[in-house]
Parts: C-alpha cells; structure tokens; sequence
C-alpha cells in the first residue's frame, strides 16, 4: 500500500506492506494542491522540485524524468504546487498538466494550461506538447489535471477554485472530468465513469443525492444508498466488476456523534453483503480486498479487510492513496 501524510507544505509518502512494515519514506514538496504523486504498477512516482522521482518495490528512489519547463506567467513556485501529472499503465509515459495562467495570478485574466508528455527516462527537453487549452473553455474552463491512465485514455480533471470548508470525501478528482486521446490529441467529456468507479465489465454514477446508477453490458439499474439522510461519496468498483462500495457520513462531520459507514454490495446479486460503521471504502486490491480508513477526519490510518470485509486490520497510522499493481483495464461495454 502507499500512505500521504500531509506535514506542513509537503506530503510524506510511505511504501508500507500488508504487515505494516515500511519499505520507502519520501517528502513530496511539490504538486496540485502540495499533492504531486501517482501510484503506478511497480512504482510510486513523485515531484521533488523540477524532478520526477520514483520509489521501487524494494524502496530504491531513482530520477526518471524532468517537470517540462515552459513560459508562464504563473510565477515558479505556483507552477510547481499547481502541476499534475500520470503515468502510461506500462509506466513508459509521463504526462504533466501544467498551468501557464491562473486567473487572478500576476494579472491573468483567464486561464491557461497545457498537457505534455514525455518518455520515462527523458529530460525536459524530450517532453512534446500534445495540447493547449488557451482558451479557458474546453473543459469547461480552468486548469486541466491529469489524474488516471487507462486502457481508454487519460483522465483529466479541473483546479476547482472557491470551494473552501471542508467535506468527508472532498477531492479535487474528478471534477468536470474528461478523458484525452492521446493518439488523437482530442478531450472527451463527459466522461460518465473515471477511473475510479468503472471495471471491465460495470460502470457506477451517482445520480441525485442518494442513488448510484449501474451500468453493465445487460442493462442499467438504479441502487437506493443506505443509511438515509447522509452524505455519500466515496463510490467504488472491483476490478473484476463483481463489488461496489460506497461511503457515507452520518452526522455533523468533526462531531462526536459523526461517523463513516462501508457499504459493500454484491454486485452479481444486487444486495449489500457488508457494512462496516466507521470506516471509510478507499481501494480495491486485485483479490478483492478493500483497503479502508478509519473514522478520523481529516486523515485516518489504513485498514485492509479481509475478503469477506471482516477481521479489518490496522497497517499503517497514515491515510492510504493507493496500492501498486492496482490499474484499471476498462474495456468498453458491449
């Protein structure tokens, strides 16, 4: 698994295994919103200044490529805190979101952004610029950031601004979400599914405030969220297609009396199969395992479940954002 925990400025990425032993610790200075790393197949990927770092398995941190340097009017350190960037699945490619304008930053008066590539291994001057956004409006305006590689293209999202206050599953993924061609250089939107909540088999949205909608080669049916009269998030596939979780907050979130609940459904049967209260659904390993957090906003420690979600097992004091190994294969419905 990989843990963040955010300390100060910097985020610090831990490589911890299912024992709970630790391989790696890195600080990540730099990135969208002080986040700037990407859990690949067999690395943990990381910006340290204007260099892309990568932790191995065993924990050995090696150089594999340079942040593309352009002309901007975002000064340095904005640009470094506001680059996003992924990683191809064979972990071949990198691709940056950078922003070359913020509105309202050193008198921009719209916003700016390009999305580069460049091979694993490369410098600066290997990048290519594969799209410019100058106009503010291609995906609905604002900074585009790449978040996800799949099977079916790049995923990208938006610099939310003004959203302040706080939520139990805020994140700045997948807002106006859309997904790049990289062969043909085009952005798609909507893109109804991420990479978060699609399999090769099903697709889940939420629709409304406590419905999600399953979508499978079969048909599309609509599933009620429980418990009511809480705030859900969270939403998540198996690899397989075969398990959805979903998160709910019940409460007044920081509360005493506010907690999380997982709800695991069979997805085969249609019927909830777990819920666990104060615990909150994070990731899917390839077995179908659910790695969670546990209720203790804003961060939680890693759990990892067994595969019947029980007998949850504490292995790391910090949050958890991802495991290698774990990417998604989408193969369109058919």
């Amino acid at each position: 698994m990989v843990t963040a925990l955010r300390t100060g400025a910097a985020v610090q990425l831990a490589l911890v295994g299912e024992d709970g032993s630790v391989a790696a610790t890195v600080d990540d200075p730099g990135g969208a919103d002080g986040d700037a790393y990407f859990v690949g197949s067999d690395h943990v990927y990381f910006i340290d200044g204007t260099a892309v770092k990568a932790i191995g398995r065993d924990g050995t941190v090696t150089d594999v490529g340079q942040v593309p340097q352009v002309s901007t009017t975002v000064t340095a350190i904005d640009l470094r805190g506001d680059t996003a960037f992924a990683v191809s699945p064979d972990e071949t490619t990198l691709v940056f979101g950078l922003p070359l304008a913020i509105t309202g930053d050193n008198g921009a008066t719209t916003d700016h952004s390009q999305l580069w590539t460049e091979p694993l291994g490369g410098t600066a001057a290997s990048a290519t610029m594969v799209y410019d956004d100058a106009n503010n409006s291609n995906n609905g305006g604002e900074v585009l950031m790449p978040f996800g590689w799949s099977t079916t293209g790049i995923s990208v999202s938006e610099m939310p601004k003004g959203l302040g206050g706080a939520g139990p599953f805020l994140t700045y993924l997948g807002f106006n979400a859309a997904t790049f061609d990289l062969t043909t250089r085009s952005l798609t939107q909507p893109q109804e599914c991420t990479v978060f909540n699609q399999s090769g088999s099903v697709c889940v949205t939420q629709v409304g405030s406590s419905s999600l909608k399953v979508v499978r080669s079969s048909g599309t049916e609509t599933l009620t969220m429980q418990p009511a009269n809480a705030e859900y998030g969270a939403v998540s596939v198996s690899g397989d297609g075969r398990y959805l979780a979903y998160g709910a907050y019940v409460g007044v979130l920081g509360s005493p009396s506010g907690y999380y609940v997982t709800t695991v459904v069979d997805l085969s049967t249609d019927a909830a199969v777990s819920t666990l209260r104060d615990f909150a659904p994070e990731e899917w390993l390839a077995d179908d395992r659910l790695v969670a957090s546990e209720n203790d906003f804003p961060v939680g420690a890693t759990w990892l479940l067994s595969t019947g979600f029980t007998s949850p097992k504490k292995i790391s004091p910090n949050p958890p954002v991802g495991a290698l190994g774990v990417l998604p294969q989408h193969i369109p419905l058919a």
